[in-house]
């Protein structure tokens, strides 16, 4: 399982594959959690990865981030995939 998010994001940092192949992360993630505690590992390399090539980006190296808009389309998508179908906790007041 780590093997396949490391592909995917050093085939997304050599740019073979755009950034949004990296939503195919979120159900590969579902799966892990539920058949290995590895998965919080695989997460922190994604963060890792993001990170990265954000201030890579920002610095004016090579990245597969191009713009603030890249940056934070992908990033919502990732956080509504994340969280479809989790139900808020009623809030008290």
């Amino acid at each position: 399982c780590m093997a396949i998010a490391m592909a995917l994001l050093t085939d997304v940092e050599s740019g073979r594959l755009r950034l949004r192949r990296l939503l195919w992360l979120v159900p590969h993630f579902v799966i892990w959690v539920n058949v290995h505690g590895g998965v919080l590992g695989g997460m922190a390399t994604v963060v890792l990865a993001a990170t990265g090539w954000i201030l890579a980006w920002q610095t004016g190296w090579p990245s597969p981030v191009q713009s603030a808009k890249d940056a934070l389309d992908d990033l919502e998508r990732l956080f509504e995939a994340d969280t479809a179908g989790q139900s808020e906790a009623p809030v008290s007041s």
